[in-house]
């Protein structure tokens, strides 16, 4: 099981994969829904329908590429804005994909529990530790931080793309963040203490 070095960004590597609306199987069903649909008239409705979730797709995928571009740039002037991280990391978050190459087909599988180990040389807890992470089993924690991959060193405390004055992790889903007690307590320091900052030392009255 090798690493695979793939731009998301670019629509030919959803096509090569298969990934979305080029799975085989969703045009195969698309295909046969639309011929009972619109008979002779399928074909054309078909090829207007492709070409036009190709032309979304690269709006999409450029959106996002300069979305990520824009958090991986370094502000070139001083700015009075802290970052604040409060992030779960207990629970096995997913870091990669894996990718089958049937000869027929690409598959990609999410779930490790969908692999099959049979037959392989491959071990079920090997592999998941490349797939998993910690996180709050939607954001990973090196994505919580904005952990640099491009091998510089921060100058901060944290090795981080984005300038982080705090960083909370406890042991909490995704969604139940903001109930949990402990972050509530860190939020409230935080938003108290910045408003002390505000407002000033307390200078007594002339």
């Amino acid at each position: 099981m090798n690493p695979l070095v793939a731009d998301l960004f670019d629509i030919a590597t959803w096509k090569k994969y298969q990934w979305s609306f080029y799975d085989p199987e969703y045009r195969k069903s698309i295909t046969k829904r639309m011929t009972k649909k619109f008979g002779a008239g399928a074909d054309k409705k078909l090829k207007d329908l492709f070409e036009e979730q190709d032309e979304y797709l690269k709006v999409v995928l450029s959106r996002a590429k300069d979305f990520g571009e824009a958090l991986d740039r370094k502000p070139e002037l001083k700015i009075p804005l802290r970052s604040f991280v409060l992030a779960g990391d207990c629970e096995a978050t997913l870091r990669a994909p894996v990718i089958i190459d049937t000869g027929k087909r690409m598959t990609t599988v999410f779930q490790s529990r969908k692999l099959k180990f049979s037959g392989t040389t491959f071990k079920r807890s090997a592999v998941e530790l490349k797939m998993f992470e910690p996180g709050d089993g939607r954001v990973s924690r090196r994505s919580a931080m904005a952990a640099r991959h491009d091998g510089v060193v921060s100058d901060g405390l944290f090795n981080s793309s984005l300038n982080i004055t705090y960083a909370v992790f406890g042991c909490e889903i995704h969604g139940d963040l903001p109930n949990n007690p402990t972050f509530q307590d860190n939020l409230l320091s935080i938003l108290i203490n910045d408003t002390a900052l505000d407002a000033g030392p307390n200078l007594p009255p002339n």
